[in-house]
């Protein structure tokens, strides 16, 4: 698997035969193989969150950080993906269908297209922004979307083994990121 810059694995963009053509990435940033949890991200910040990240710098945002300098997507891989914006994730919901399961022992959902191809999202839980420990690995997935909702949250796709949907989030919580690309070479 091909490195960038970041020493991140470049990932394979998949069509899922969604309307809009959005291309969706066969793994989350800083994931290896497909089943790995990768890194987790707080919003607006392009480094991945650990336990030793620098206290969150907290900004006011009023628009989307899609494909700028705070999209940890656009950031890692080289300009040519961005973090899906809430549009693009409600269309991946309701234009696809999800199976919870397994991928080489990690549990998370299939999401297969109507074009029949799929990728793996793992349940890679959060990293709770208080104790910064990884929480409820395993048992849900939260992927960020770069749309705020206010000055203190956003969307995120959500979903465990029986549901998949959109809700809000605050900023400070590092959740996992899943890149998009309308094109990809």
């Amino acid at each position: 698997m091909e490195k960038n810059e970041y020493e991140i694995f470049i990932p394979k963009m998949v069509d899922l035969g969604l309307p809009s053509g959005t291309l969706w990435a066969d793994r989350n940033v800083g994931a290896e193989k497909p089943e790995n949890y990768g890194d987790y991200f707080r919003f607006g910040e392009a480094e991945p969150f650990t336990k030793q990240s620098p206290k969150y710098n907290w900004r006011a945002f009023r628009d989307g950080i899609e494909s700028t300098d705070l999209d940890a997507a656009t950031v890692h891989f080289n300009r040519k993906c961005h973090t899906p914006t809430f549009l693009q994730i409600k269309e991946l919901i309701y234009n696809c269908h999800q199976e919870w399961g397994e991928l080489n022992g990690i549990n998370g959902i299939q999401v297969t297209g109507s074009n029949g191809n799929s990728i793996f999202f793992p349940a890679a839980g959060c990293r709770d922004c208080l104790s910064r420990n990884l929480k409820n690995v395993g048992l849900y997935g939260f992927y960020r979307s770069s749309t705020p909702i206010n000055h203190f949250s956003g969307y995120r796709l959500t979903f465990a083994n029986s549901e998949w949907s959109y809700d809000s989030i605050l900023f400070l919580n590092g959740y996992s990121v899943r890149a998009v690309a309308e094109e990809f070479e």
